[in-house]
């Protein structure tokens, strides 16, 4: 096979394509065509395969489809390449690039194949000067990486060539027409081991014996050349640098993690085709017309870098950049002052770090990468004699002062050259070089051994042997945990000071996949009342058999049933230790374990909570989206349900994992630190944590890395269908899952009922690893919760029992209710305190739940007003005070259902209704049908109406001058609208409350504007019901919200987390002024209001009429002013 027209050969053993040519001036002119066509035969080369295919190439410009064709082949092997190139030679001496254009007469060329010493075979080619021209030194030259020295060197070879220098150049192996895979770098030692190896035969000629020796390298070759000065620093007499490539960059460096990975995936898929390379001509080629030059040197690699290429590259520019001060030779350091693909601060580094006393740095001014090639013809040309002039002649030592400031040093360096879209952290020069990990099927394969644990200090030198077996199996791991029972019990811990008379149980359950899992219950002491069930799901390598022990106990003595379960490969469940081969399968496990526990018949109708903790956190919100009305709460201690972007893997790390997981699944190379020191605020506390020996500490297994990883990834995209009652709880200076997670998780989900609670100062371990009284409280927090849950899931429960219930239990048929016959009800006629304790509670709920939303409203509005955007503060404003009246109107009639549930006895000996109580309960009857959240209203309504008939009820439902409803109870649940005035002050509140800098004076005026209001007209009867007396008591929030709540609990002075306070402009609202007083010679309440000097207007059928034409004015006037409103907003 022919190369070139005038090719002189000197192989060994010359292959069977090789022969010799005489010299230019003799050999005949001919016409290369392709070899491969089909009016030829060839060898075919034999077929392998490869995991990912070669790159496509595009077709180039200018070419026949017949040529497009031969350059598009596959080049993964030598042979392809040399056919390639040899149908190309004719296409690149007519290409229009100054390099090609040379003229350079009489240079006499030659190329080669050499052996090196592991049998490839080697292309070589050397530009000799004329004949008779005295050789001045030897230049030998490495290209960059993708790169070939037969394409655009070629002119460069000739121009030094014809200044009297002996030029010689080597195609790497895997590089242009060398032997081996296309791209591929095996070991990059090696590869200058076989440069070193080639250039040595070079100085062993006898047309540069003797001469100085020079070696060059362009990019890539730039690290190349580095190499070969360190290994042989005494046998060059220069080192020329073109954009070298010889530091990586800290901004891009990837953390040690990555770059573990990407050393083991070389080992496993070392040619795989896995990295991305963009195309860098644009930020190489200045010259458009010369970038599209480019394209035609069609043997280049241009495909995905190769797996093990890119781990030794970082490897090799790691250790140079180790080695930078030992740089001892004359240096020439050429750079483009533009160049996007090595940083020119890169080679400003090299030259201040290298300890030459004979270097030049030239930066040249809007150049870009390619320097000798790229660049337009005049600043090529200044790019050669500069390397003719300073470096292969004698010269003095020239300095180019540089522009660079303090502030350019500081900046990133950045090095593009591999194009791996990851983040560098550390060096990678503690890679090892063959790293262990097991591989399926392969016998050759070696199996990454458990971690070795260190000594426990204060046990003995049996108890530590027993604590260092390999805990892979769940066999190992029982009888570990055995040997370890009666140490644990004897721990200095809050959590093992347990309460006497919980009763346990262990067993061990096979599930439908045949695996047995272990679990255990805590019950309550014998005899007390179950109030619901608790079950857990532990945290990642942890247990349910150590701290959460004490845990379960506590929640157990607060009357509560807990059940916990060790996940497969965790605790005493069977497994490997430590791995996930599928998270939904890991949830399904724990679905199916505690759909078991909750059929218990000692559990059945109980409200049923689930409490992640950690790892947990996405076990159970996993479980919930599984099953989202299966539960009736859900509590999440610090729990993992997203991966912040900031920690986030880049998607070539995350591809490299999954990948490997798929290979070496069950392999530890996931580095994982040691997160005592994060989780564990209490150093006492810290110390006990390596007790729990039954725990998986060691690395991270790759699938279960990638199934984590994939698991809060499909979490975080559905935490808007969270919708149970959910508790969380985060300490607020977590390091292990960050507190801003378990916001997004309380702003993202979808629950009415909601409360995040953060505690300052608190680690991830807030419920083991802090002091004790901050332990006891979150553990009361979780206990008040599940309390008020409980509660709610009772009056649920009740309601739809009264629902259901004949209300009016007569004893005979004749004292059915009729309007007119409740003067012969009998004086026994019972009135339902369950109802009155059911909306008693239900208020309670209901006002804390209001106490959330006007926060959030009033936070809203100080926005508002922030921003400039007044006119939507004074619409949105009336929707506070709105919220304002019903709460305020809400602590009346709790006051007055407790009033009258303390005089049932008396209601129910009494046919009439008693005077005392006529305003408590005409206020309970007017406010039943306007509280429609407060059912249980409705229900004591309609007792009442069995009770004094309907005509009583009618009274004061329609505000009959004799009804007796309290007069503030009709204002707060009035649907008038609020005066210009009240909403100025609740403004000028919220401004103050959020010390906002806010002028009034647009609003005052806009409040102050007289509208005209047709509808209203007066809105003043005489005879109105004058203001009455309501029962008083101080208003405490110390209770956990209600069903409904949307609950963000800052930290408060003493670092202990509490419930959302009500405004302090409601809870010391003036919506009633009586007290409850005793009464008599017993400790009964009497309201203030009961005075027989009040009088009552009488009732007349006009009155009534007035009263309810002036209620449908108030409410068409309102609504056609918040419209008026609302489109001059607009």
């Amino acid at each position: 096979m022919i190369l070139s027209p005038t090719p002189t050969f000197r192989p060994p053993t010359p292959p069977p394509f090789h022969r010799k040519s005489s010299s230019p001036s003799k050999q005949p002119q001919r016409k290369h065509l392709p070899s491969f066509l089909p009016s030829k035969s060839y060898p075919k080369t034999p077929k392998t395969h490869f995991r990912v295919t070669a790159w496509k190439r595009l077709p180039t410009e200018g070419l026949s489809q017949e040529m497009c064709a031969i350059a598009s082949q596959n080049l993964d092997h030598a042979p392809a390449r040399r056919r390639v190139r040899s149908a190309f030679i004719d296409v690149h001496q007519q290409l229009d690039h100054c390099l090609f254009k040379m003229d350079h007469g009489g240079i006499r060329t030659e190329e080669w194949y050499g052996r090196n010493s592991r049998g490839m075979e080697i292309f070589c080619k050397s530009w000799l000067p004329k004949v008779g021209d005295r050789i001045k030194g030897a230049l030998c030259f490495c290209h960059g990486y993708g790169s070939t020295c037969t394409f655009f060197f070629g002119g460069i070879a000739k121009r030094i060539a014809a200044s009297g220098y002996a030029i010689y150049a080597v195609d790497y192996p895997g590089f242009g027409l060398s032997e081996g895979l296309h791209g591929y770098i095996p070991n990059f030692d090696e590869l200058v081991g076989d440069v070193i190896e080639q250039f040595t035969d070079v100085k062993g000629r006898s047309e540069v014996k003797g001469l100085p020796f020079f070696v060059m390298g362009e990019s890539m070759g730039g690290a190349v050349s580095l190499k070969i000065n360190l290994k042989e620093p005494d046998k060059w007499d220069g080192v020329i640098l073109v954009a070298p490539m010889c530091k990586i960059a800290e901004d891009v460096m990837p953390p040690a993690i990555v770059l573990k990975l990407l050393a083991l995936m070389s080992e496993v898929l070392p040619e795989a085709k896995l990295f991305p390379q963009k195309d860098t001509s644009e930020l190489s080629y200045r010259d458009p017309k010369n970038r599209k030059t480019a394209g035609y040197n069609v043997i280049s690699y241009k495909d995905n870098m190769r797996s093990r290429t890119a781990v030794e590259l970082l490897k090799a520019t790691s250790d140079i950049e180790t080695q930078l001060d030992k740089v001892s030779g004359p240096v020439l350091i050429l750079h483009g002052a533009e160049d996007k693909v090595t940083d020119p601060l890169v080679s400003r580094l090299l030259y201040e770090k290298a300890s030459s006393k004979d270097k030049t740095l030239k930066l040249y001014p809007d150049g870009f990468h390619c320097i000798l090639q790229g660049e337009p013809d005049d600043r090529i040309f200044t790019v050669l004699d500069d390397i003719k002039h300073q470096a292969l002649s004698p010269f003095d030592v020239f300095l180019i002062e540089l522009p660079l400031t303090p502030m350019d040093f500081s900046r990133s360096l950045r090095l593009q050259t591999l194009e791996l879209p990851l983040r560098f952290q550390t060096p990678i020069d503690h890679l090892h070089q063959n790293p262990t990990f097991s591989v399926p099927g392969g016998a050759r394969g070696r199996i990454v051994s458990a971690l070795r644990r260190p000594p426990i200090e204060g046990l003995s030198e049996e108890l530590n042997s027993i604590a260092r077996q390999n805990l892979d199996f769940a066999r190992t791991r029982r009888q570990v945990r055995s040997a370890f029972v009666e140490v644990q019990e004897q721990l200095d811990h809050v959590l093992f000071k347990f309460p006497t008379g919980i009763r346990t149980e262990e067993w061990y359950e096979r599930n439908s996949r045949g695996v047995e899992i272990f679990c255990k219950s805590w019950m309550p002491k014998q005899g007390v009342r179950i109030k619901g069930v608790m079950c857990f799901c532990h945290g990642y390598g942890d247990t349910c058999v150590f701290f959460f022990e004490g845990i379960a106990r506590r929640i157990a003595a607060a009357g509560y049933a807990v059940y916990a379960m060790d996940y497969p490969g965790f605790g005493l469940s069977e497994g490997l230790h430590g791995y996930v081969p599928s998270f939904d399968q890991l949830a399904d496990d724990v679905i199916e374990q505690y759909t078991k526990i909750k059929e218990r018949p000692e559990l059945k109708g109980l409200p049923r909570f689930i409490l992640g903790q950690s790892m947990g956190g996405a076990v159970t919100l996993k479980v919930h989206l599984k099953e989202p009305y299966a539960w009736d709460g859900v509590v999440l201690v610090a729990p993992m349900c997203k991966i912040a972007e900031d920690v986030t893997p880049p998607a070539a790390a995350l591809k490299i994992l999954t990948l490997m997981s798929k290979v070496m699944p069950k392999a530890k190379l996931v580095p994982q630190k040691d997160l005592a020191e994060l989780a564990f605020r209490d150093l006492r506390k810290r110390e006990m944590a390596v007790y729990n020996v039954i725990c998986y500490n060691d690395n991270v297994r790759l699938k279960t890395a990638v199934e984590l990883l994939q698991a809060t990834k499909d979490i975080e995209m559905q935490l808007e269908k969270v919708s149970a009652p959910l508790l969380v709880l985060h300490g607020a200076a977590d390091k292990v899952t960050d507190p801003r997670v378990s916001q997004f998780l309380y702003e993202k989900a979808s629950s009415k009922d909601k409360t995040l609670k953060l505690y300052p100062e608190g680690y991830h371990s807030i419920l083991e690893g802090e002091p004790d009284d901050r332990i006891l409280t979150v553990l009361d927090d979780i206990v008040t919760w599940l309390d008020s849950r409980c509660l709610l899931s009772f009056v649920s429960v009740c309601s739809k029992l009264v629902s259901n219930l004949e209300l009016i239990p007569f004893p005979s048929p004749k004292f059915v209710v009729t309007a007119s016959s409740h003067r012969h009800k009998p004086a026994t006629q019972p009135i339902g305190k369950t109802c009155l304790n059911l909306g008693i509670s239900r208020i309670k709920l209901l006002q804390n739940k209001r106490d959330v939303q006007l926060k959030h409203m009033r936070k809203e509005i100080a926005q508002f007003l922030q921003a400039g955007q007044e006119a939507i503060a004074r619409i949105r404003v009336e929707h506070v005070i709105r919220e304002q009246n019903i709460w305020a109107a809400y602590e009346i009639l709790e006051l007055f259902c407790e009033f009258v549930l303390a005089r049932v006895p008396i209601i129910e000996n009494q046919r009439e209704c008693p005077t005392e109580l006529r305003e408590a309960i005409s206020s309970i009857i007017f406010a039943a049908p306007r509280c429609s959240d407060v059912p249980d209203l409705m229900q004591i309504t309609n007792l009442f109406t069995a009770k004094y008939g309907k005509e009583f009820v009618s009274a004061a439902s329609e505000l009959r001058p004799d009804s007796g409803v309290n007069r503030t109870i009709i204002e707060k649940l009035s649907v008038s609208a609020p005066s210009g005035e009240a909403r100025l002050k609740v403004l000028k509140e919220i401004a103050q409350e959020y010390k906002l800098n806010w002028d009034s004076s647009d609003t005052e005026a806009e409040f102050s504007k007289k509208h005209d209001d047709l509808l209203g007209g007066s809105k003043h009867v005489s005879g109105a019901a004058a203001p009455s007396q309501a029962p008083a008591k101080r208003v405490t929030f110390s209770s956990p919200p209600s069903n409904g709540a949307h609950t963000i609990v800052p930290a408060d002075v003493k670092q202990e987390p509490q419930y959302l306070r009500a405004p302090r402009s409601l809870i010391n609202t003036p919506s009633f002024s009586s007290e409850i007083q005793p009464s008599g010679n017993d400790d009964k309440a009497r309201p203030v209001s009961e005075t027989k000097g009040e009088t009552r207007p009488q009732s007349s059928d006009i009155l009534d009429r007035a009263r309810a034409a002036i209620a449908s004015a108030e409410r068409a006037s309102a609504a056609a002013r918040r419209a008026a409103e609302l489109v001059k907003s607009l």
